[in-house]
């Protein structure tokens, strides 16, 4: 019996060692690398004192795909001029080879750039590549020529995620094994690497962001793979299940499941937005059992994917890079630098390339976080993990470019580092204080008596100088906030020796921003010193900075009760349409506002429909504003409050179809049941962020339905912001009376180009041109609902002004 599994042990070895064979030991083949972990075979590459050097960087097209080196070919895919592509190129030089047109462009969806997702594989002169409207590919490595193809859809009944198909292929013997996605026996399939011909199919699940590894597994080479429900182990050679595992992240997590090899019989997954968990797999009389070991807040669900090495585990709590110690879960580091961004790992090093343009190379070592080398590639948003070959790295931004990093024996140069920027301003009193207290002995006893004779905070000087406080025990204290781009966490200042942290800025005397500390890596809370709160659209509790000269907003304030509407809640549910490969609809909440006295009367009133109007109900209080405006400065008024039911309803996938429901199915089913003015003169719509560009897009989609429309902070998403401006510009539609108004200080992130502010500025100016009115414009303030509540009087004043004539 030993010897029988011994020649076994043996056998499948050597058929994994064939497969490997056609490939160089500096080869990166195709997905997280030659074993499908991210991790690179080659010794003695980086050396004791490695540097960073750009050896060519070249323009290629928009995409996601990893880059796939072998046979002195680089080879990826992309999307440029309307067509998705197969591109290869020189190693050594970055010229292009050639370039295969698989099919017109899947576009970005959500706020995604267009391009391929799914990662080619290289085996001898072939080249395998998954289009992602399901174009399965062979190629030949020299010349480009198609071998053979296969759709996965007509075919084979493979089932189209929303995002077109991400899986990654891969080569094990003769086989190329593809996650179809399907119900019927097809979740998983395997063709003929020479012929394209289906050897067999297995599994029942659906798949999105999922690729398939081979590894050894209790000395049995098994094919591990992920749906959206289950983790499976499969026979490689016919597909044949040898255990079944429900990994507990359905929905949304489920969808980004990769599963890492961890020593000869555990795998580890990051499956839950707040958890992870190492999975023991055992064989006994021949039937596996999977069971956890343990689970871990330090590794979290992440579009990146962790390395192992030595006992250890690298990967992301949230924007952190983390070490793990893989035998228990339990941390040990943690490190703001470098930035969120994927790892593979490389020569003892992790090799980390952030999603705003900085590759590092990262000692691989469980004592501390220690940066060797980093270099700024790139100042465009990143999401593609970089690919070792040859001791170069290779890596591409989202948008047009590739490069090759080549790993030098001394150091080049520095990449920018958030964490040294420095939030001071040296001749203010605060700066004096700051100052007085470093050069002191008795440090506690100064901060003591500075906190004691401060009532208020933050601190302000002269109008324009304004000091952020934090005193506490913390092992990290970040800012975030208006101030700084979209979600960009900078370390606070510390006087040394002391739980005492600052920042400091100059701002105009009537500016409004939001912020909010970030403790120990992670814990998002508002100051404790201010009082000044409010609840933000993203969640959490955020904290007020307001100037003196900010204009306070007494609309917002709880009415008599003599002066308060009614509201009624209704459950609406419109015709469900189909969107991409889903169905979208069904039913929602309508919280629907009703002017003083209405019950009493025959009148009818105008409306105007908001969208995100549960956040607006709660967190901007339009009630009270409506309140404490009717019978003063505008006429009386029906607001009705829409639920979203998804996220991408408002200004990604679904627009269309929300646009068409609001205006052809809610606005009859309001007009039925109130006495509303059913006339377009009478009717607006308004909302926020991405319900703000709804907003625009529904009114001039439909500018028979709706005459005014409102948005403060527009945020128009990947096409969506073209999609807009093209709309109104070619829009024959009659004046619509608009509002529009944004901060100075308003969503804006240079990684993926957006930029609330210059995109409010095009709009208005291209409303303008149109004959549009506009009313609104730039104010010193941020985002978020601390800003926008402060004007909602001031949109209503420009519809339903008591001075108009009814």
């Amino acid at each position: 019996m030993v010897l029988q599994k011994s020649h076994r042990l043996i056998a499948c070895l050597f058929l994994l060692v064939l497969n490997l064979s056609s490939l160089a030991a500096g080869d990166w083949p195709g997905w997280r690398g030659r074993n499908y972990d991210g991790v690179s075979s080659e010794k003695n590459v980086i050396g004791k004192n490695p540097g960073l050097k750009i050896a060519w960087k070249k323009d290629l097209g928009s995409g996601y795909s990893g880059i796939a080196i072998a046979s002195g070919s680089v080879v990826t895919m992309c999307s440029a001029g309307g067509f998705d592509y197969v591109v290869a190129l020189d190693a050594a030089t970055g010229k292009e080879r050639w370039r295969y047109q698989i099919d017109s462009t899947y576009p970005g969806r959500d706020g995604a750039n267009d391009g391929p997702v799914s990662t080619p594989v290289i085996s001898g002169n072939q080249i395998f590549a998954l289009g992602p409207k399901g174009h399965l590919l062979a190629l030949d490595l020299k010349t480009g020529k198609k071998l053979w193809s296969t759709y996965l859809i007509d075919d084979h009944r493979g089932l189209l995620p929303n995002w077109g198909f991400t899986t990654s292929p891969l080569v094990y013997e003769n086989l190329l094994v593809v996650e179809t996605g399907g119900t019927t026996n097809n979740a998983i399939s395997a063709f003929d690497m020479q012929t394209g011909k289906l050897q067999w199919a297995a599994g029942a699940d659906t798949v999105e962001y999922q690729s398939p590894l081979v590894t050894e597994i209790n000395g049995s080479p098994q094919l591990i793979w992920a749906g959206k429900n289950f983790l499976y182990g499969s026979h490689p050679e016919s597909g044949a299940p040898i255990w079944k595992y429900q990994h507990g992240g359905e929905g949304f997590y489920g969808r980004i499941i990769n599963p890492v090899v961890v020593g000869p019989d555990k795998l580890f997954i990051t499956y839950k937005p707040g958890e992870s968990v190492l999975l023991q797999m055992s064989n006994s009389n021949s039937q596996f059992e999977i069971k956890p070991l343990w689970t871990s807040k330090f590794l979290k669900r992440n579009y990146n994917i962790p390395v192992y090495y030595n006992g250890y585990l690298f990967g992301y709590d949230g924007n952190f890079l983390t070490c793990v110690d893989a035998t228990s879960g339990a941390l040990a580091w943690k490190s703001r630098p470098p930035g969120n961004g994927f790892t593979i790992l490389a020569d003892g090093h992790v090799v980390v390339i952030t999603k705003r343009g900085s590759l590092h190379l990262i000692e691989a070592t469980p004592k501390a976080y220690h940066d060797v080398a980093s270099l700024q590639i790139s100042d465009k948003l990143i999401w593609t993990p970089a690919s070792f070959a040859d001791g170069s790295i290779y890596v591409r931004d989202s948008f047009n470019a590739i490069a090759r990093i080549d790993v030098t024996q001394q150091r080049v140069t520095a990449g920018a580092d958030d964490s040294k920027r420095k939030l001071f301003i040296a001749d203010s009193d605060f700066g004096k204080f700051v100052q007085k207290v470093e050069a002191a002995s008795n440090k506690k006893e100064l901060i003591d008596r500075f906190m004691a004779e401060h009532k208020q905070f933050p601190i302000v000087e002269k109008n324009n100088s304004v000091h952020i406080v934090y005193r506490g025990k913390t092992n990290d204290l970040a800012l975030r906030g208006d101030m700084f781009e979209f979600f960009v966490e900078v370390p606070m200042n510390r006087i040394a020796e002391t739980d005492f942290y600052y920042a400091s800025f100059q701002l105009e005397p009537d500016a409004r921003l939001s912020y909010q500390f970030v403790k120990d890596f992670g814990q998002a809370i508002a100051d404790s010193l201010n009082p000044k709160k409010f609840v933000s659209i993203n969640g959490g509790e955020l904290s007020e900075l307001v100037m003196p000269q900010a204009v306070e907003a007494k609309h917002l304030e709880e009415p008599l009760a003599s002066a308060r509407g009614k509201i009624d809640s209704l459950d609406f549910t419109n015709a469900r349409r189909k969107v991409g490969v889903g169905l979208w609809g069904g039913k929602r909440l309508l919280q629907i506002y009703t002017p003083p006295n209405y019950e009493n009367g025959t009148e009818r009133y105008p409306v105007i429909y908001v969208n995100f109007g549960d956040a607006a109900f709660e967190y901007a209080k339009m009630a009270n504003t409506l309140d404490n405006l009717i019978g003063k400065t505008i006429r009386p008024v029906i607001a009705v409050f829409i639920e979203p039911t998804t996220a991408y309803e408002s200004a990604r996938s679904q627009r269309e179809a929300y646009a068409e429901m609001l205006a052809k199915e809610m606005v009859p089913f309001i007009d039925q049941r109130y006495r509303t003015i059913a006339s377009r003169d009478d009717r607006a719509i308004m909302g926020y962020d991405e319900g703000a560009w709804s907003a625009y897009f529904t009114a001039f989609t439909y500018p028979e339905v709706f005459q005014m429309a409102a948005g403060q902070s527009v945020v128009s998403i990947a096409e969506g912001g073209d999609l807009l401006l093209n709309l109104i510009r070619e829009s024959s539609a009659p004046p619509i009376v608009t509002y529009l108004d944004w901060g100075k200080y308003d969503q804006r992130n240079t990684t993926d180009e957006t930029d609330v502010p210059k995109y409010s500025r095009d709009l208005k100016a291209t409303l303008e041109r149109k004959g549009h009115k506009v009313v609104g414009g730039e104010t010193n303030t941020g985002t978020d609902f601390g800003s926008w509540r402060i004007r909602t009087d001031k949109i209503l004043e420009a519809f339903f002004s008591s001075a108009q004539n009814n």
